[in-house]
């Protein structure tokens, strides 16, 4: 039996529930977790450590580093600086 998932602690709901392309390019949908967003949000837009997010989040370091890996696995490299405005 696996053990059960540690509740993350996530500070708000993101102020978008859709992020759009940048104007011309054509990028079909990708859906994230509300998960993977805390963590992207904390380490590229707050610039906490992985250690400081973790902390945040009240789970451990290695599983915002699992986190951020897949949302920046092949493909796949996400930022909330890059929210068009369209929410």
């Amino acid at each position: 039996m696996s053990r059960p998932m540690k509740k993350r602690r996530v500070s708000a709901l993101p102020p978008c529930t859709r992020f759009m392309p940048q104007e011309g390019e054509d990028a079909p949908e990708v859906t994230i977790s509300l998960e993977e967003y805390e963590c992207i949000r904390l380490l590229d837009y707050v610039g906490m450590t992985q250690e400081e997010c973790a902390r945040q989040m009240g789970v451990a370091r290695t599983t915002v580093q699992a986190l951020y890996l897949e949302c920046s696995g092949p493909g796949r490299h996400y930022s909330v600086r890059r929210c068009s405005g369209q929410c």
